[in-house]
């Protein structure tokens, strides 16, 4: 009898402590949503449709999440920020970034940045890498320069879509005041082909 009512208060307190831990877990998750609630779930709903316009549906669920950190209130609309991450293409861990109003439609006046137009086929495979890159950029002439070239996977406002850039440095003074100027070669990372070479001036 003894043994029986021991293993039933052990029964019991497992019990209870359970209980307790599902009540943390849903406090901790329901903090984290309060946490993220300062975006209404209509705006953010509107959001993610605006960037699967865009992507498609299936790239988005897998490569882009919301960034609820960045995000934020102003004033009578709401800055929207996400993450796009394509872990096996370590080149591209990028933010996506747009304004919207109360109710979710987007400002039209204000910068979209970072989102991908996946409508057509290969848009959206990043083929080109950083040696690939460098590579076309040799191979159309980049000149070697006085120092280690700049490479960098990033958002073009210009090219509304992302590129590499491979800066190269022909003339540098390190003095009280920086002076250079060199040239980069712009590649679009769908294609390889070569968007276009400028000239850089730091006066």
């Amino acid at each position: 009898m003894r043994f029986k009512k021991y293993f039933y208060l052990i029964i019991y307190f497992f019990a209870i402590l359970s209980f307790t831990l599902l009540v943390i877990g849903c406090a901790c998750k329901c903090s984290q949503q309060e946490e993220e609630s300062d975006i209404p779930a209509p705006v953010l709903k509107k959001s993610n449709e605006f960037i699967i316009m865009k992507t498609g549906k299936d790239f988005f669920e897998k490569y882009i999440k919301n960034d609820f950190g960045k995000s934020r209130h102003i004033s009578q609309s709401y800055f929207m920020a996400y993450r796009f991450v394509m872990p096996d293409k370590p080149y591209i861990d990028e933010q996506i970034q747009f304004v919207v109003d109360s109710i979710g439609n987007i400002v039209k006046d204000m910068d979209v940045s970072g989102i991908p137009n996946c409508k057509f086929p290969g848009n959206c495979e990043f083929s080109i890498n950083e040696t690939d890159a460098v590579k076309i950029a040799k191979e159309n002439g980049l000149e070697e320069g006085i120092a280690e070239w700049k490479k960098d996977f990033i958002w073009s406002e210009k090219h509304d879509q992302y590129v590499w850039i491979i800066l190269t440095t022909l003339s540098e003074t390190k003095a009280d005041n920086y002076r250079g100027s060199g040239k980069e070669a712009i590649i679009d990372p769908n294609t390889g082909e070569l968007l276009v070479i400028n000239e850089w001036n730091i006066r």
